[in-house]
């Protein structure tokens, strides 16, 4: 196979924006991919903000005097750059949000936190380098955060390093082997390689995780299609299509009859 296996992988907060294909171009859904679609994260994760080794959060503290007084006591602090850099992001203004990050970086050097949500910031602006940075830096301060894992993996995937990239899920295996998305995520990056045998291991790995997990099920089924098993493949978009994944339902159409 001369071209590279592309494969259908939904990133959750920029899953409103896919542009579906019509009937006509279903040849196209089992061969490309959006290229601003790339990993794909437990539950909201990706909505949310890492705050695991710090217990910063964005929940009031009970009481509107109590809350103006704590705000006005934390001004200038690591802690105060940090949550503005939450609420920046959660508007979407990356720029802006990564600023007070780098505040946050200069007055706590070791915050793991700071670092995974700044590189998320530079992911955002497709700065991938910088993310990069970002995310090693996180693994080095502390090689025990999956998140770091996770967005590190990432950054090598939208660098187009592969096999780094593989390296990054497999440590995020490692430290959160319960997770569906660990093993769809190295699935995906095996799948770009056309390492199909380790594909369909992950993708099955992560369904047997979540049965629900519709990506994996259509990933899975484009594995056993490029590997020559038409039949398992339509089992498994068949499985996808019945969990309400759109693009599953117009490939059975035309190859499953």
């Amino acid at each position: 196979m001369k071209n590279l296996i592309y494969w259908t992988i939904i990133f959750s907060f920029l899953i409103s924006c896919v542009n579906m294909k019509t009937d006509q171009q279903t040849d196209q859904d089992i061969k490309e991919v959006d290229t601003t679609l790339m990993m794909q994260f437990d539950g909201n994760d990706d909505e949310e903000s890492d705050t695991s080794d710090t217990g910063l959060s964005l929940q009031v503290s009970g009481g509107f005097e109590r809350d103006v007084e704590d705000y006005n006591k934390q001004r200038g602090t690591a802690e105060f750059h940090f949550k503005r850099g939450l609420v920046l992001f959660s508007i979407n203004n990356y720029a802006e949000g990564i600023k007070e990050f780098d505040t946050t970086i200069t007055l706590s050097p070791k915050l793991t936190s700071a670092f995974v949500n700044r590189g998320k910031g530079y992911l955002r602006l497709e700065k991938y380098s910088n993310a990069l940075n970002d995310f090693q830096q996180a693994v080095n301060l502390d090689n025990k955060d999956s998140t770091a894992y996770l967005y590190l993996a990432l950054a090598y995937y939208h660098l187009g390093n592969i096999q780094k990239c593989i390296e990054a899920n497999t440590e995020y295996v490692k430290l959160a082997p319960k997770s569906s998305t660990a093993y769809f995520n190295r699935g995906t990056a095996y799948g770009r390689l056309n390492d199909l045998e380790h594909a369909i291991s992950d993708f099955s790995k992560a369904i047997q995780i979540n049965p629900n997990y519709a990506e994996a099920h259509f990933n899975l089924g484009l594995s056993h299609y490029y590997s020559g098993d038409t039949l398992k493949a339509c089992q498994s978009w068949q499985k996808a299509a019945s969990l309400g994944f759109e693009k599953a339902a117009r490939v059975v159409e035309n190859y499953c009859r």
